[in-house]
C-alpha cells in the first residue's frame, strides 16, 4: 500500500548520474595533470640525435650539416617552420603534440619526434 503524499524511498538507480559525473571529473583531472608534465622533443639527422628541448614558446634556429632548420615550439606543440629542402613537405606538416608523433624530411634525413612512450589505443588488429 502506497502512502499518499510521501516521497519515494531512495533507490540505487538514483546514484547512476552521480557515478557518471564523478567518472567525468576524474577523467578530466587526470588529463589535466598529464598535460602539465614537461614534454620533450628530439631532432634526429640520419638516426643521430642532434637536438633536444622541452616544449615552450620559442623559435630555435639550427645549422645541421650546413642546412638551416627553424623549429617553432609552443607549450603543447612543435613543428618545422623552415627547412632547406626541395619539396618543403615537412614545413607543411601539422604541428605534433603527442608522444610518438613525428615529422619527417626525407631529403635532409631529418626526423622531428615527440619523446616519451606512445600511449595509443589499439586502432585495428590484422590477422
Amino acid at each position: 500500500m502506497k502512502n499518499a503524499g510521501n516521497i519515494d524511498p531512495f533507490r540505487f538507480g538514483d546514484l547512476i548520474p552521480v557515478f557518471i559525473l564523478l567518472a567525468m571529473l576524474v577523467s578530466y583531472l587526470s588529463k589535466k595533470t598529464e598535460s602539465n608534465q614537461t614534454h620533450l622533443y628530439n631532432l634526429y639527422q640520419s638516426d643521430s640525435l642532434v637536438y633536444t628541448d622541452s616544449l615552450r614558446n620559442a623559435t630555435v634556429v639550427l645549422q645541421i650539416r650546413g642546412e638551416r632548420v627553424v623549429l617553432k615550439s609552443t607549450d603543447s606543440t612543435v613543428q618545422i617552420l623552415e627547412n632547406q629542402c626541395p619539396e618543403k613537405i615537412c614545413q607543411h606538416s601539422h604541428p605534433i603534440r603527442y608522444s610518438g608523433q613525428e615529422i619527417v624530411c626525407v631529403p635532409n634525413r631529418l626526423v622531428l619526434k615527440m619523446a616519451g612512450e606512445r600511449n595509443d589505443d589499439v586502432d585495428i588488429i590484422a590477422r
